[in-house]
């Protein structure tokens, strides 16, 4: 536990004289605390934005970052001479393992100690950092509940990553009764304060409904703002939000952020931008793909071989559907295996044209299922199956192909 003085100074009733109260630590050493701690892995940052931390240290006065990353000895010769700093690397090299705080580090115990220390000379950031260890119960006794009352004490005398943590504490329910609209509450006060892992954590449950409405609208600028200043969980969801086309919104705030997201060069987001242009603006869909395309994503390829067939233009449409669907693009693999069968532009080859088909049956295209279906029931270019070809028209129908389930 920490000491009788911290828990006293926390609840806002010291037990010494104001004069025996350590002075707050000065800007320098907040930055190089909060840059070391980042270098840790504590916060999932980009490595340009634990660079900048360790910058943002140097030009506020923390000479112990001004010369680069300093070595554990380093680190440990600062901490001897009084350096909060360099007791705060001492320690996360002593707690983690492979950037987590492990029980089997080096000496969390030793760790500890260290925090502690730090948290009384009046660093919330080395608070914090102790209360995660009193959670898990890392080189000292655990006592959640304790944790997380300091938690909320250093969220609340202004360290967002304290709200981030206690946001997580009542997401999950661990050493306090589960609350999301609580957590959300938390996870909003970080934002507000300017820090990515909190906008992050908001749109997180923003996107997902969870202590309160469900707002992908409201999901996407947090995800992407906290994406823009490094947070790299925040880069995961935006771009698994786009790589699904952003089917949540409703058609016109679709294109709207698909196209925010194309602008800012995320090809998933070109690609479906030109999916949903296709009838409605066939120029800028194409480019869309295009762009999606020299990305090398299948999607874009399919779109552009698309537009080169409706166009006329079957030496590019052959190379790019036939690309795409190497890459199991199920579109491209009914539109190749249609040419295919044709005979057009290529060799007749209606095995080769029902392999396609199949490909694009599996990938979730009806067409293409009914396409092989009717091969399979005619024995053309696959040996004659009705019952199989029975079974592709059912999934054709299971996947939204209302003309195969008549």
């Amino acid at each position: 536990m920490l000491l009788p003085l911290l828990a006293a100074a926390f609840a806002g009733d010291p037990v010494v004289p104001p004069t025996s109260v350590p002075p707050p630590p000065t800007a320098a050493t907040r930055a190089a605390i909060d840059a070391l701690t980042l270098r840790a892995g504590q916060g999932r940052m980009s490595d340009a934005a634990i660079e900048g931390a360790r910058g943002q240290a140097c030009a506020l006065g923390a000479e112990l970052l001004c010369d680069g990353w300093p070595d554990l000895i380093t680190l440990q010769g600062a901490c001897a001479e009084g350096n909060a700093a360099g007791c705060v690397g001492v320690a996360w090299d002593l707690a983690l393992v492979d950037g987590r705080l492990d029980a089997k580090a080096r000496d969390p115990a030793k760790a500890a100690d260290h925090f502690q220390t730090v948290c009384g000379q009046g660093s919330l950031r080395a608070c914090l950092a102790h209360a995660q260890l009193e959670h898990r119960g890392i080189g000292v006794d655990a006592a959640p509940e304790g944790a997380v009352a300091l938690y909320r004490s250093v969220c609340d005398r202004g360290e967002p990553w304290g709200c981030v943590s206690l946001g997580k504490a009542l997401q999950a329910g661990q050493g306090v009764p589960p609350d999301p609209a609580q957590a959300r509450t938390r996870f909003a006060q970080a934002c507000k304060a300017d820090l990515p892992a909190g906008c992050g954590a908001l749109a997180l449950v923003q996107h997902l409904g969870v202590g309160g409405p469900k707002d992908v609208a409201a999901a996407l600028p947090g995800y992407r703002g906290a994406c823009e200043r490094g947070f790299l969980p925040a880069c995961d969801n935006l771009n698994m939000l786009y790589e699904a086309g952003l089917e949540q919104l409703d058609a016109g705030p679709r294109r709207t952020a698909l196209a925010t997201g194309c602008e800012e060069g995320r090809p998933t987001a070109c690609g479906h931008l030109g999916d949903v242009l296709m009838d409605i603006d066939p120029a800028k869909a194409l480019a869309a793909h295009r762009t999606a395309c020299d990305a090398g994503l299948a999607r874009g390829c399919r779109g552009v071989g698309m537009a080169a067939l409706a166009e006329g233009d079957l030496s590019l449409a052959v190379e790019q559907l036939r690309g795409a669907c190497e890459a199991e693009e199920p579109i491209a693999c009914r539109a190749w295996g249609d040419l295919l069968a044709d005979g057009r532009a290529v060799e007749r080859d209606l095995t080769g044209a029902f392999a396609a088909r199949k490909v694009g049956c599996a990938n979730g295209d009806g067409q293409a299922c009914v396409a092989a279906g009717r091969q399979l029931h005619k024995g053309k270019g696959v040996l004659k199956d009705k019952d199989a070809a029975t079974s592709m028209r059912e999934r054709a129908c299971g996947l939204g192909h209302e003309p195969a389930c008549k």
